[in-house]
């Protein structure tokens, strides 16, 4: 089964139903506390390479206003969490802000150190109402190991699977979405191996039950039903209208001359990911359905 690898756009609860209600209906501005857990995506620790012997805090000016920021080590003298204590009107105001504070000390370092460095996880706090919410990535369910059929798919399958486990494989939202988006375009335009499991199957005499739409069970997974409802129904070929846009930004983000916008804030990141979640999910359903039609249609033969 799919599942998403990113940090999920849902927040869980940790306190008291009525503790939550009372902190989401005041408007005052008062105290929260964001943390954020880090790590390397690419070594899968929930840590940094940068040495802490104890806890730091430090005052900073964020947006004319004040953000207190305590870095805290683990049991190895590592980096692994940063805290912001701030003044704001409601818990998602507190986060944006957090977030984009965290997320470009989090580029400077790296541009510095040269290392990786990702918000792993956070958690937040309202100090008022004792509301608290966490926030953590996906863990993956194990599935029944069988062989794949190497064997008997033809090579342009097996270089678009790659491609498509380069996608899976990166810790990238932007280089993951660029991928899935170049197989669905390859799909739409019947380009090579699309179209082979057609042709096979016309020639036999059987035709294709397909019905490639994005459900509202893809809108709730991929977290896109928070920004873009109305896709429901949609013709996966027809989503390449809507995620024009996107493929615009991520182009620019790498490739094209001028910087993007909203590169690092918290919004846009929620939904970049929700948007590469469903290029990503629409993409599965059609590799799955081509490789297992395939391995149906040889041994038929």
């Amino acid at each position: 089964m799919w599942f998403p690898y990113s940090v999920p756009v849902r927040w869980k609860a940790q306190s008291q139903r009525e503790h939550i209600n009372e902190s989401l209906a005041d408007e005052d501005a008062r105290e929260f506390v964001v943390g954020f857990s880090l790590g390397n995506p690419l070594t899968r620790e929930w840590q940094v390479e940068l040495q802490l012997t104890e806890p730091h805090w430090t005052q900073a000016a964020e947006q004319e206003r004040e953000i207190s920021t305590g870095y805290y080590p683990n049991d190895t003298g590592l980096l692994a969490e940063i805290i912001c204590r701030l003044h704001e009107s409601n818990a998602t105001m507190a986060v944006r802000r957090c977030y984009a504070h965290v997320s470009r000390m989090l580029s400077c370092w790296s541009a510095l150190k040269g290392r990786a460095l990702a918000i792993q996880a956070f958690r937040i706090a309202d100090v008022k109402h004792d509301a608290r919410w966490r926030v953590l990535p996906f863990r993956p369910s194990t599935l029944n190991f069988d062989l794949p059929p190497c064997e008997i798919l033809p090579e342009s399958y097996l270089t678009i699977t790659a491609l498509y486990r380069e996608a899976r494989n990166s810790t990238s939202d932007i280089y993951r979405f660029l991928c899935c988006h170049k197989i669905l375009s390859m799909w739409k335009k019947g380009a090579d191996p699309f179209g082979l499991l057609q042709a096979r199957v016309s020639g036999s005499g059987k035709k294709l039950a397909r019905d490639y739409r994005v459900s509202q069970e893809m809108l709730a997974l991929s977290g896109l039903i928070n920004f873009c409802p109305e896709l429901e129904g949609l013709d996966f070929g027809d989503l390449l209208g809507p995620l024009a846009i996107w493929r615009q930004w991520a182009l620019q983000a790498v490739i094209d001359e001028g910087l993007p916008d909203q590169l690092g804030e918290y919004e846009h990141s929620r939904e970049l990911s929700s948007v590469a979640n469903l290029a990503d999910l629409a993409v599965h359903r059609i590799l799955v359905d081509e490789i297992n039609g395939w391995q149906n249609t040889t041994a038929d033969v």
